[in-house]
C-alpha cells in the first residue's frame, strides 16, 4: 500500500468502502425480504386454516377419518406448506397427518445463505371444535423453503444490480481520480524540472480550484525563486570582481572586526608587510606597530568602532623582517548586509620613499 499513488490508494479505500457498504446493505435487505416472505408465508397458512377448518369441523362430527386424510393430502399439494397434523391433545393421538409438498422440496438457495438468514417458521394451530364440544386441533406447520428460494431470488437480483452499479460508480470514481489529478502529476513534473535547474518552468493553471491555487502558489514562489537567483547570480558576480579587485592590487588591503583582529589579508598586504596571510588571520592589528607607536592601537580601535565616514591617517609599522615603513592608510567603516557595522578597511600605500624625500628637502 506504502508504494501505491495517491489515486491508487484513494481508489482502493473508497472502493473498499463502498463493497463494505454495498455487502452490509445487501445483508439488511435479504432480512428485510426474509422478514417479508415470513410474514407472507404465516398470512397464507392462516389462509389455508381458515379454509380447512369448515371441512375438518363436519369430517371430525361423523369421525370420518378417512375423509379427514383425503382432506389433509389434497392440501398438502400447496408448497407453502411443510407438514399437517390433526390430533387429538389429552390423551395425545393423531387423527391424520399429511407431509407438505414444501417439505419434500430441496432448497436451491446455497446453504451459507439460509445459515446467514437463520429463519424460524412459527407453526399455525387451531382447535377443531363445534357446539362447544372439542374434536381435535389442526397443526399446519409453514414451509421454509418458499421463504428461502423467494428471499434467494430477490435477494440475488438486487445483489446483482448493486454489483453493476458498484462497478459503474467505481469505474466513474477512478475516471474522475485520474482525470482530477493529472494537473497534479503535471504539477509534480513541473517542481521536478525546476529542482534540476529549470527555473524558467511554469505550472498551467488547471484542474480542481485546491490544485490551481497550488499551482498558482508554486509560480508565484518559482517567480520569486528565480528573481532572487538572478540577484544572487548578480551579487556574486559582483563579490567575484572585488574579489579579484582585492586580489591583485597592489594596494595593502585588509579588513578588521570591531576588536581590531584581522578578518581577510590580501596579497598586497602580504608584500607590503611581509606576513604571509595564515599568519595574521585573527591577530590584533598591533602587530603591525612598533614599540614607539603602541600608543596609537587605542585610537585604531576606536576609529574602527565609531568612525562614521572614511578617514586617513599616516604612522609607521614594522614589516616582518622588523624594517620600519612610513604608510598611509585609507580607514571606511565596514557594514554587512542588514547595515550593520562589523569592522573596517584598510587600504595602506607606502610611503617611505616620499617622507625620506621630504626629510631630505628639509
Amino acid at each position: 500500500m506504502r508504494k501505491l499513488s495517491l489515486s491508487a490508494k484513494v481508489l482502493w479505500l473508497t472502493s473498499l468502502g463502498l463493497v463494505f457498504l454495498t455487502l452490509a446493505g445487501l445483508l439488511l435487505q435479504a432480512r428485510s425480504q426474509v422478514e417479508n416472505e415470513r410474514l407472507a408465508a404465516a398470512e397464507n397458512v392462516r389462509s389455508v386454516a381458515a379454509a380447512l377448518l369448515p371441512v375438518l369441523r363436519q369430517t371430525l362430527v361423523t369421525g370420518d377419518i378417512e375423509t379427514v386424510q383425503q382432506t389433509l393430502d389434497s392440501v398438502s399439494k400447496y408448497r407453502g406448506l411443510a407438514r399437517i397434523v390433526v390430533y387429538q391433545p389429552v390423551p395425545y393421538r393423531v387423527l391424520a397427518q399429511a407431509e407438505g409438498k414444501g417439505a419434500n422440496s430441496g432448497i436451491d438457495a446455497p446453504a451459507w445463505f439460509v445459515g446467514l438468514l437463520n429463519v424460524q417458521m412459527v407453526p399455525y394451530q387451531s382447535v377443531i371444535s363445534l357446539g362447544g364440544i372439542t374434536y381435535a386441533e389442526l397443526l399446519l406447520e409453514p414451509s421454509l423453503v418458499m421463504v428461502v428460494e423467494n428471499a434467494w431470488r430477490v435477494s440475488r437480483q438486487v445483489a446483482i444490480a448493486s454489483l453493476i452499479f458498484l462497478a459503474i460508480l467505481i469505474a466513474l470514481l477512478a475516471m474522475i481520480l485520474r482525470q482530477g489529478l493529472k494537473p497534479l502529476t503535471a504539477l509534480a513534473q513541473t517542481v521536478k524540472r525546476f529542482g534540476a535547474g529549470e527555473l524558467s518552468e511554469r505550472v498551467t493553471l488547471a484542474g480542481p480550484p485546491e490544485i490551481a491555487s497550488t499551482a498558482e502558489a508554486f509560480n508565484q514562489m518559482a517567480a520569486s525563486i528565480e528573481e532572487l537567483l538572478a540577484k544572487v547570480r548578480i551579487s556574486e558576480q559582483t563579490n567575484r570582481r572585488l574579489a579579484l579587485v582585492v586580489e591583485q592590487s597592489d594596494d595593502a588591503i585588509l579588513t578588521l572586526d570591531l576588536n581590531g583582529h584581522v578578518l581577510s589579508w590580501n596579497p598586497g598586504a602580504e608584500r607590503l608587510y611581509g606576513y604571509p596571510a595564515q599568519e595574521v588571520m585573527g591577530r590584533s592589528v598591533g602587530f603591525l606597530l612598533p614599540e614607539s607607536r603602541q600608543s596609537e592601537l587605542a585610537q585604531w580601535l576606536d576609529r574602527v568602532r565609531h568612525a562614521i565616514t572614511g578617514t586617513r591617517f599616516e604612522t609607521q609599522v614594522l614589516t616582518r623582517d622588523a624594517h620600519l615603513l612610513d604608510v598611509s592608510i585609507s580607514a571606511s567603516p565596514l557594514f554587512d548586509a542588514d547595515g550593520k557595522r562589523i569592522g573596517e578597511i584598510n587600504i595602506g600605500h607606502d610611503i617611505t620613499g616620499s617622507k625620506a624625500m621630504a626629510r631630505a628637502l628639509e
